[in-house]
């Protein structure tokens, strides 16, 4: 039996997909996209919980990923945000951290994502890196022996058409499908399954930038230097923010906040026009309900589809992309 896996390493967040339920549905995990150099240094000496969290080798290297890995973070560590993303030694740890969660010895084809900007440039390159044995911890590994680069915003595409209903009322219409991630902002704008490549792109601002906008917030309010964006996408999930020992609530700052979102926004509407055409939208990604106010402002007649558990809407699609080309050439896969 092949094995097919889908891996979505964002700028916030690794995404993958460990199998399929019982009942046939695609299980999905994350962890943040955060790979600190491993510290030797314990602390608990065995006393206290270990972290979540495997150390990886890449390039040389040893990285701390997983579920806990900010718990590995020092001071001065900042997130990789740059369009070399895919080629840093940052981003196969990731991709080797993700791989140890799945827990399988081989991989027929895994399918990975890009933004729509760097599809055309980067899709081959980035599956060579990922076709190979990669070393994992415990003297394991995980041969791959094929893989495939798809846009992110296309396997949120993908996702929304398992539903019978919404695949064939998409399928003689127009659909905008929009993907705020931490550091781009893609869309893809489709006639059934099909992109319209000239109104299909990215943009340099995604959640990132609206977190950035509540930082200075916060540095406002308080009078002090506040840079800790990972503590901020965490608030944005809890609800709130703990500031001298007291929880401060995160919609405090979220209505100036989320105006950072408007350059994107505009690039987008820039690219797809009017959208006096366009019948479907789909809201996908981890960031979609920052984005969906000012979605709504630029398209008020439509109505915006927020995708239920949207973060794991194109690692989902993915998934189902790999199998159903791999099932034209094999057979059955798991």
């Amino acid at each position: 039996m092949s094995i097919i896996r889908a891996l979505d390493i964002g700028f916030g967040s690794t995404k993958f997909v460990v199998g399929h339920s019982p009942g046939g549905r695609i299980e999905c995990r994350l962890f943040p996209s955060i790979a600190p150099m491993f510290s030797l240094i314990d602390i608990g000496d065995g006393i206290l919980k270990q972290r979540d969290s495997v150390v990886v080798m890449s390039d040389g290297n040893h990285y701390e990923v997983g579920p806990d890995s900010e718990l590995a973070l020092g001071t001065h560590h900042t997130r990789v945000l740059h369009s070399d993303y895919t080629r840093t030694p940052e981003y196969l740890a990731l991709a080797r951290g993700a791989l140890h969660y799945m827990n399988e010895p081989v991989i027929d084809l895994l399918v990975v994502g890009l933004p729509v900007a760097h599809l055309s440039s980067l899709s081959e390159e980035l599956a060579q890196r990922m076709v190979g044995t990669h070393p994992l911890p415990g003297n394991r590994a995980v041969t791959v022996r094929r893989a495939l680069a798809v846009a992110q915003p296309v396997g949120g595409l993908f996702d929304c058409v398992q539903d019978a209903d919404v695949a064939r009322r998409m399928r003689n219409q127009l659909n905008l499908i929009i993907d705020p991630g931490f550091f781009t902002l893609d869309w893809v704008v489709t006639k059934g399954v099909m992109p319209i490549v000239h109104q299909c792109g990215s943009f340099s601002g995604g959640i990132s930038a609206i977190l950035k906008r509540v930082a200075e917030g916060i540095s406002k309010r308080h009078k002090i230097v506040y840079t800790n964006l990972n503590a901020i996408d965490e608030a944005l999930r809890t609800g709130s923010l703990c500031l001298y020992g007291q929880d401060e609530p995160i919609s405090n700052y979220l209505e100036k906040a989320v105006l950072a979102a408007d350059d994107g926004l505009s690039a987008l509407c820039n690219s797809v026009g009017a959208g006096h055409e366009i019948k479907n939208i789909f809201l996908v990604g981890g960031g979609a309900r920052l984005f969906c106010p000012g979605i709504e402002k630029r398209f008020p007649h439509q109505q915006i589809h927020l995708v239920e558990q949207g973060v794991f809407a194109n690692v989902r699609g993915f998934q189902i992309i790999g199998e159903d080309q791999w099932s034209r050439r094999k057979g059955q896969v798991a």
